[in-house]
């Protein structure tokens, strides 16, 4: 490994430690910003200069490194000296990110009875733990919200997939397609906080249409209808209710659509919806109506 020269900011000893490893490991410390006694003992032992963290950001101190580590540092370190550093500042965490950010982390894993422990090194950034606290963020609050608006989707596309199945007329189909995916769309935007006005919801129905025409359409036709349901269940299926699954996934794609829309967060943290987290209940409600219908269920 290529050498390098590092500045140190933090107290503790496993600031100590971690400088002990770099030491023997050949690489140069060029400062230690620290306001601890033992470090700055042990700093002053190894022939390396201290600094407290005002001072080391004066100019006449001139300090630089090609990497800055930040341990057991509850400071923020000023972007003058971060501006010094020449390939990266990283931060010793200690504990798991996003799930124990913060202080006190040891302890809070204790009481959590948590059973699986690590420590996290991440770059500093100018928002502290910023991505972290982002995906964070998604695990936390949305994904509750995430379930609900699942439920709406597949909620919605079981009424369609019902009204295409009992209605006489394809323009009944068409129309009734047309309003349970508005209504669908705006239901989602007030799940997410959005509650658009009427100029807006017509703003945000085009951009989920414009997603729609980005990420690809469904194919319609009895083929679709076997490849969605499995051959066995379309061999069951009357043209009625096979129309009906196929209106119903449509309207599937579209809530899909929606929610990537109106979530105030891209997936990330979370796994984005698919098409299949909806095919196995709508396959089985179209089959429970199928059976239904049919003169052995009565």
């Amino acid at each position: 490994m290529t050498s390098f020269v590092s500045l140190l900011v933090g107290d503790g000893s496993v600031l100590v430690r971690c400088g002990e490893l770099l030491m023997a490991k050949g690489h140069r410390i060029n400062a230690v910003i620290s306001t601890d006694l033992t470090v700055r003992a042990w700093a002053a032992k190894a022939g390396i200069p201290q600094y407290a963290l005002d001072d080391a950001v004066k100019p006449e101190s001139r300090l630089s490194a090609d990497i800055l580590f930040s341990i057991g540092n509850y400071s923020v370190i000023p972007d003058a000296l971060l501006q010094r550093v020449g390939r990266m500042s990283i931060n010793y965490h200690y504990g798991p990110l996003p799930e124990y950010s913060g202080l006190h982390v040891p302890a809070w894993a204790v009481y959590d009875r948590a059973t699986d422990y690590a420590i996290t090194w991440h770059r500093i950034g100018e928002i502290i733990d910023g991505g972290n606290l982002v995906r964070l963020a998604e695990t936390e609050i949305l994904a509750p919200l995430d379930a609900e608006a699942k439920q709406l989707v597949l909620d919605a596309a079981k009424r369609v997939s019902l009204v295409t199945a009992v209605s006489p007329r394809a323009l009944v189909d068409v129309a009734y397609v047309v309003f349970e995916a508005g209504r669908l769309i705006r239901r989602l935007s007030e799940l997410y906080g959005g509650r658009p006005g009427t100029l807006g919801f017509f703003r945000l129905t085009r951009s989920v249409l414009a997603h729609l025409a980005v990420t690809g359409s469904i194919a319609v036709g009895d083929s679709f209808v076997q490849q969605i349901v499995g051959h066995g269940l379309a061999a069951r299926l009357s043209a009625k209710l096979g129309e009906g699954v196929v209106n119903g996934m449509m309207t599937a794609r579209i809530g899909i659509a929606a929610m990537e829309t109106v979530r105030p967060l891209p997936f990330t943290a979370l796994r984005r919806p698919g098409m299949g987290d909806f095919l196995s209940a709508l396959s089985k409600f179209t089959a429970g109506k199928a059976a239904d219908k049919s003169p052995d269920g009565d």
